[in-house]
């Protein structure tokens, strides 16, 4: 089964960011500074197919192990929760049945090639048990529902939280308002959120001001959510036609390991990336997020007379 997703190259590029993103945790918490986590908790509230994309942007039906773990995200999330040397629980959510139909299919064939095994097996829920290179367990539950009901009754003030936020468009957004604020509510500062904005992706500019509005939303509640440690990055290609964006949540000390990810990941992009943290340049952070929402005229206008034009 092979089908083109009309993204080709932006979804490569994309999950190399995403990979960059996870196997840095994993890194990261294998050594002495964080030796007091207990455990990783990782939520993937928009996992699609479990398809392996290409550069062309094909999918590929029960793709080579190897290249899964890099080229989609529930793929990334497994393999690398193998390298792990601590106890990893990834839970995976799609909305659409058909999607997740196919999501469990592919995280049968994958997992059951890494020696996993099934779990709890319900018509909405699929569990399988593994275990990391290190002997520490790992458990993938898929479910079919929304990101927006992630729980986070699991996690404990040890635990480190990473969160995907990958929408098709604005209507699939994930994550809810909150989520953050919820999550460090169990006791941890442990929080890592990787989104992407596509933000032209279906003709966004074309939109109304009230459904371009609901992405500014959405941004605004993630700086919303920030405590005093973390900090938003948000990141464009310069000259994309379709305006794909990326926005990292991570602790203020990682602020070079994000900016390092965009660059490295997107190092093949020959027009250069505009990227602002919300904390350290604030002015720069809302005219990316102006050119990403508003339209080219909008945007001038905004410039030329120095007034916010209000889209709430």
């Amino acid at each position: 089964m092979a089908m083109n997703v009309g993204t080709s190259w932006r979804t490569w590029l994309k999950h190399n960011a995403m990979l960059a993103f996870v196997a840095e945790e994993v890194s990261a918490l294998s050594t002495e500074p964080f030796s007091w986590v207990a455990a990783s908790d990782w939520i993937d509230t928009t996992a699609g197919n479990g398809m392996a994309v290409d550069e062309y942007g094909q999918e590929m039906d029960r793709a080579d192990t190897e290249f899964w773990s890099q080229h989609c995200s529930p793929g990334i999330l497994c393999f690398q929760a193998t390298k792990s040397h601590k106890p990893v629980t990834v839970m995976m959510f799609e909305l659409d049945p058909y999607t997740y139909e196919v999501l469990v299919e592919q995280l049968g064939y994958q997992l059951d090639r890494l020696g996993f095994n099934v779990g709890d097996d319900h018509l909405d829920r699929f569990e399988w048990i593994g275990q990391s290179e290190f002997g520490q367990q790992i458990t993938v539950t898929a479910i079919r529902g929304s990101g927006h009901t992630a729980p986070v009754d699991h996690i404990a003030r040890a635990h480190a939280v990473l969160v995907l936020n990958d929408p098709n468009n604005v209507d699939r957004w994930a994550v809810r308002d909150g989520f953050a604020t919820e999550i460090m509510g169990r006791g941890t500062n442990m929080l890592r959120m990787f989104h992407a904005i596509g933000a032209n992706a279906n003709g966004v500019k074309r939109m109304s001001r009230d459904y371009r509005a609901r992405w500014f939303r959405f941004v605004d509640a993630e700086i919303f959510a920030l405590n005093a440690n973390h900090d938003l990055i948000l990141c464009r290609l310069v000259q994309d036609s379709h305006q794909w964006a990326y926005m990292i949540r991570t602790s203020s000390g990682w602020r070079h390991k994000a900016e390092r990810i965009f660059k490295r990941s997107f190092k093949d992009w020959g027009h250069g990336l505009d990227f602002a943290w919300h904390r350290g340049n604030a002015e720069q952070f809302d005219a990316i997020t102006k050119k990403l929402f508003l339209t080219s005229s909008e945007y001038q206008y905004e410039e030329s007379v120095g007034e916010t034009l209000c889209l709430f």
